[in-house]
């Protein structure tokens, strides 16, 4: 059970890290696309969104590829 948990806070806290690197793209495309702030979109969540999804599927396949391997084993193919 603890294994299983861990793993599942590993997932959550790389898609939190990817989130944060994501916002503050969507405040960079928000501030082109509505310069004026007309608009009522938070702009950091419609990119905070699909980083943090983004990062759980990327923590979810780099742990079944790399089971058993370091990260210096693996493979990029």
């Amino acid at each position: 059970m603890y294994r299983w948990m861990r793993r599942v806070r590993a997932a959550v806290v790389m898609g939190v890290t990817w989130a944060l690197a994501w916002a503050p793209v969507g405040v960079l495309v928000g501030l082109v696309v509505d310069p004026d702030g007309s608009l009522d979109e938070m702009w950091f969540l419609i990119f905070g969104y699909p980083g943090f999804l983004g990062g759980v599927v990327f923590s979810i396949v780099l742990a079944r590829r790399g089971r058993r391997c370091r990260v210096d084993e693996l493979s990029v193919t």
